[in-house]
């Protein structure tokens, strides 16, 4: 091992994550995540490679991925082991600096990440990807349709959220301008406050979509195909529940 890379490990192995990484000399980071979140960082990343796999096929190789919301990189690191280049986006200049710093300790050439809000995507002259990954973010943000409106449309052919969600749904009609006008409700979002941990989001509020919210809100945006991406009853609890989900969109 080079000075160089001894020097990373070192430093990656000084640090605290939130995934656990396997490192070059056999071990592993030391990860404060508990075992039922860590098996929820596995769920998430076996349906992201079923959804991949389905929609590109032998093309899977030749594609490229947008990662928002990449914290440590994780996500972004799986990807780059299957497609031809990876962009992973974060607001946390922390979890972007460890990334980078992972994925030039794993040898990995074909990631980039970039530290930046992704409001800033829409006004920046970002290139569409043919995958688009949002992973807990949607419920982090005061804006969701807005962040959903810039991901779709970075999205040439799929995206795949994971997110919490609601527990209740709404169907009525509600008044628009007269009392005999009304317009269906497609979802609904739920007001809550967060600010008060490290993976939190950043303005102290956040909007929690309901399914099917999240569904009618991505038909809008041009996917043809929008499906819930099914789990065992023996994941993870919080997905095998439905109060997570992981929603695939296809165009």
């Amino acid at each position: 091992m080079t000075a160089d890379r001894a020097e990373l490990l070192s430093w990656v192995r000084s640090r605290r994550w939130f995934y656990e990484f396997p490192l070059p000399d056999g071990g592993a980071t030391d990860c404060d995540a508990m075992e039922e979140v860590r098996a929820l960082h596995r769920s998430r990343r076996d349906a992201m490679r079923m959804v991949l796999t389905d929609v590109f096929g032998d093309e899977l190789s030749a594609a490229e991925a947008i990662d928002l919301a990449s914290h440590e990189g994780w996500f972004s690191l799986e990807l780059a082991s299957r497609m031809r280049a990876v962009r992973g986006y974060d607001v946390n200049l922390e979890s972007v600096e460890a990334a980078r710093r992972m994925a030039a300790l794993q040898g990995v050439a074909n990631v980039a990440f970039t530290h930046c809000d992704i409001r800033d995507l829409e006004r920046e002259r970002v290139e569409p990807a043919d995958a688009v990954l949002m992973y807990g973010l949607l419920y982090h943000v005061e804006d969701p349709i807005r962040i959903l409106r810039i991901a779709s449309d970075l999205a040439r052919r799929v995206i795949l959220i994971e997110t919490q969600v609601t527990g209740v749904e709404l169907e009525m009609d509600v008044e628009f301008g007269h009392h005999r006008w009304m317009r269906p409700v497609h979802g609904i979002f739920a007001l809550i406050d967060d600010d008060d941990n490290r993976e939190g989001g950043n303005t102290g509020l956040a909007m929690i979509p309901s399914p099917q919210a999240l569904k009618h809100c991505l038909s809008r945006f041009g996917f043809s195909r929008v499906q819930t991406v099914p789990i065992s009853l023996d994941g993870p609890e919080q997905l095998a529940r439905k109060r997570r989900v992981i929603i695939a969109g296809i165009r």
